[in-house]
Formats: structure tokens, sequence, C-alpha cells
């Protein structure tokens, strides 16, 4: 799934854990294990011997079996998520495999003591330069919380604790938030109050988002030559649309076309005053100063009486 904001395609979430997380090790075991299973049951055994017929085409499949059992993963869960968001709904829903619907006893077993009542589920959450999918917010236990749903065969806490806290970083009045495992195996659940660790994972997370970007030059300019810009003038915007207001009730500010004229004290606080363009206005027997500047289509100025060298001046 692209998530996309203002025209720029955002990073998941998940992505950048990924790409800051080494996980050779444990991947090329996984790996060869599943080499390893493709044959056992693929391959035809000798009678009597511990000994197996590979031929070479048996080889090309189990080299790539990996991929089968990877996607086989992401189905069950994708399954499961689904059916726990059609239940919290009160909604219709078919499970479709024996792994998927033992993930979804696990959570059936896990919430009938946990009092949940869900403010929102399945919900895109946008955070600094990156993007997810926030599975569960709303309350747990009479609490408001964040929750993340994993069909995984362990907890990962480094990962794990990372993509939880981003996603609470988008809900400022939770309060807590966890993690609940489904063992597509057992039908079990297993549950992981990541709430006391909230403050470190968040700083780890935000280490990733810095490192991710330094790493993808390519993914940084496409951010620099707008977002990241469009961010700063959101914020900037926001400030003077309050000053504007204040200062429109005393009759000192107004706009003109797509113009937003401010005073000049306050002016300076927002911009830059050597990067702003000078010019002057003969105002009868004064030449008031104005100074301008544009930030992503509006034009920002104001008027002083600042004194001026007639030779340098731009008569507007």
């Amino acid at each position: 799934m692209a998530y996309i904001r203002n025209g720029i395609t955002l990073p998941r979430c998940t992505d950048i854990i990924s790409d800051s997380t080494n996980k050779s090790g444990g991947l090329v075991q996984w790996s060869a294990n599943c080499v390893v299973e493709w044959i056992r049951n693929n391959s035809f055994i000798v009678l009597n011997q511990e000994k197996f017929v590979v031929s070479e085409d048996d080889l090309n499949k189990a080299r790539f079996a990996y991929k089968t059992v990877s996607q086989t993963a992401l189905d069950v869960g994708s399954e499961v998520h689904h059916a726990i968001e059609m239940h919290l709904q009160h909604k219709d829903y078919t499970l479709t495999s024996k792994q998927a619907e033992n993930g979804f006893q696990a959570f059936l077993e896990w919430a009938k003591d946990v009092e949940l009542k869900p403010i929102s589920l399945e919900q895109t959450v946008f955070g600094d330069r990156w993007a997810g999918t926030c599975d569960f917010y709303g309350y747990y236990k009479g609490e408001l919380y964040v929750i993340d749903w994993k069909t995984s065969k362990a907890f990962y806490l480094e990962t794990m604790g990372a993509q939880i806290a981003a996603y609470r970083s988008c809900f400022p009045e939770a309060v807590g938030c966890g993690v609940l495992r489904l063992d597509k195996e057992t039908g079990l659940p297993e549950w992981k109050d990541f709430s006391k660790r909230y403050e470190s994972d968040l700083a780890v997370f935000n280490g990733m988002v810095s490192l991710y970007y330094l790493r993808h030059k390519q993914i940084r300019k496409r951010f620099e030559g707008g977002f990241m810009n469009l961010y700063e003038f959101i914020r900037k915007a926001g400030e003077l649309q309050k000053l504007y207001a204040e200062m429109h009730k005393e009759g000192i500010l107004g706009i003109t076309g797509s113009s937003l004229h401010v005073d000049s004290d306050k002016f300076f606080k927002f911009f830059d005053k050597s990067k702003c363009k000078k010019t002057y206005r003969n105002n009868e027997d004064t030449y008031p100063t104005k100074y301008s500047i544009q930030e992503n289509g509006m034009e920002f100025l104001c008027i002083t009486e600042e004194p001026w060298e007639k030779q340098d001046a731009t008569t507007g």
C-alpha cells in the first residue's frame, strides 16, 4: 500500500524500521530452513535410506521456497487483521485457512477479558516524513491505547517497540500502547505492554527516520524539494493567521489579493530580513519601505518608515 500526501509518496513506518535493522543472520537461517522443508515435503525418499532424490528442477523450486512461505504468512496476517476489524465493527467475515482461524481464535480468547472499545481501526497515520496503518486506537481496560496485532512466530522487541511507539506518537490522547501476538499454530494469544518503554522506543524510531533519509539521497531530495518546505509554510501560515485575526480587529493589517500585510515588528519574527525583496513607494512627501517575500504562492509583506538612500531605491 502506497501512502501519498500532498502528491508525495511517503515511506512506510515498517520500511524505515527494516532499513535500519540488521536481520541478515536470522533471515539467512530462515531461508535455509525453507529450502530444507521444501525438499522434505516434495522430494522422493530412497526406501530404507535417509536420502532424498532431488532433481535440478527440485533445487530451483527449493531455492525460492522462502517467497511462497513469506507470501503465505502475509496472506494469513492480512486475513486475521481483516477478521478482527470486521468483528469489532459487528460485520460479517470469512476465514479461508486453518492458520487464520487459529490466529483469530487467539484474538477472541484475549479480547473477552480486556473491554475493547475501538475509536478507529486500520487508520492511516502520518508522522514526520513517514506513514503507516494503526490497527487499533481506542479503549483497552478503560484506558486509551494504541495496539498492533501480530501473527509472527515470536516477539521482536526492538522492531515492534519502535513501530508501536511511532503509531502512538500520532495519538496525543493515548496513555499506553502494546502488541498482541496471535499464534497461528497454537491459537493462543500473547500480550506485551510497551507503555513503560514508549519514550525510549520513540527516540529509537526517530533516529531510524533520520538514518533512513541520510541513506536514501533520492528520497531525501524529494522531501527537501517540497514536503518539508510545505510543513514550514503551514507552521508559519498558522502562526500568521492567529496574528492576522488579532491585528485585523485593531485595523492595522489587511489582505490585498494574495498578499498578507503584517506589522513590521511582527513580520521579521517570521521571515529573514536579508532574504526579503526591498522596494520603496512614493507617498507624497514620504517614502515608506516595503519588504516582501514569496512563500508557496502567497506574498507576505510589510510597510515600514525606514530611512533610505534615493539612489538605491526602486520606486513602486
